[in-house]
């Protein structure tokens, strides 16, 4: 076919073997750059909602000594059961209750642990039974460190009293909040997706889980196992017995006693034999 005196050829429209291939590993290429940052972007946004998780959580602890004559909360504190619920121990989530309002600030966005079935007779509010509503969180106790290796008295909370209080062993009333020497610089509330076992998660309305205490520091992630350091070391009268707590990019959010949180890693929180636990704090400086 000739138009104006000259032949006309229409051009194929389909790619060649190499022009395809040379797309296909562009893409690939382009794919492995952008699939970690994209991965990157939406745990950065998961931690961002768990920090503001937290800092609610700090909030609702203030709300509550407002109401209490300066008084936090215990971690388990001993009440009558509501609901058709079974056990005498009510945590600390139950009682932010009025405060909070919302089951769903107790999850972390990033917390995919499966969480058990239990009876209803396992639960302080037995309502929560038939709702399976994982709780993220633990309310800080009396833990083990170096400095006090037998008992946990004197870290968070002296003499299994406070915020932080093994109510299996006393149900001690809660610590004035005027007792913690630097609020900013002490921790209340935590990340703590695991319960004593190591099994499954804590479930909302049920004591179990609630509270970090005694030797849980070993649940912090971010800490090497077997010890490569002095740092990897456990208080004494601590082993490992349950895996860590999943982690932020190696690291866990914490909120403070002032309401503040923040994301964290193992190191900072070991500083000074976990100083920041610590309601009194010492003089002695602590290595590491």
């Amino acid at each position: 076919m000739y138009i104006h005196g000259r032949p006309s050829f229409k051009r194929s429209s389909a790619f060649t073997l190499i022009e395809l291939l040379v797309v296909i590993a562009i893409i690939a290429i382009l794919a492995a750059i952008l699939f970690p940052v994209f991965a990157q972007a939406k745990e950065a946004a998961k931690k961002a909602q768990c920090t503001s998780n937290l800092h609610q959580l700090g909030l609702g602890l203030q709300m509550y000594i407002a109401d209490s004559d300066d008084t936090y909360p215990t971690v388990l504190g001993p009440a009558t059961p509501i609901n058709g619920g079974g056990n005498g121990w009510e945590p600390y989530d139950v009682q932010l209750q009025q405060y909070i309002k919302n089951d769903g600030v107790f999850k972390c966005p990033s917390d995919s642990v499966s969480i058990p079935n239990y009876d209803i007779s396992v639960f302080f509010d037995g309502s929560y039974s038939t709702k399976p509503l994982s709780r993220s969180y633990g309310i800080v106790g009396n833990i083990y460190t170096v400095q006090n290796s037998n008992s946990g008295g004197a870290t968070l909370y002296d003499n299994n009293t406070g915020l932080g209080t093994d109510s299996f062993t006393g149900g001690a009333a809660g610590r004035s909040a005027s007792g913690i020497e630097q609020s900013s610089n002490t921790i209340g509330v935590l990340e703590n997706w695991v319960n004593a076992s190591g099994a499954t998660d804590s479930r909302m309305g049920e004591p179990y889980g609630s509270a970090f205490l005694n030797c849980d520091i070993r649940e912090l992630p971010g800490r090497n196992d077997p010890p490569q350091g002095p740092a990897d070391q456990l208080p004494p009268g601590c082993t490992d017995e349950t895996p860590p707590t999943q982690s932020h990019t190696g690291g866990l959010v914490y909120a403070f006693t002032d309401t503040h949180a923040k994301f964290m890693k193992y190191g900072q929180i070991r500083q000074n034999d976990y100083y920041l636990f610590k309601a009194s704090k010492p003089t002695q400086t602590f290595s590491p």
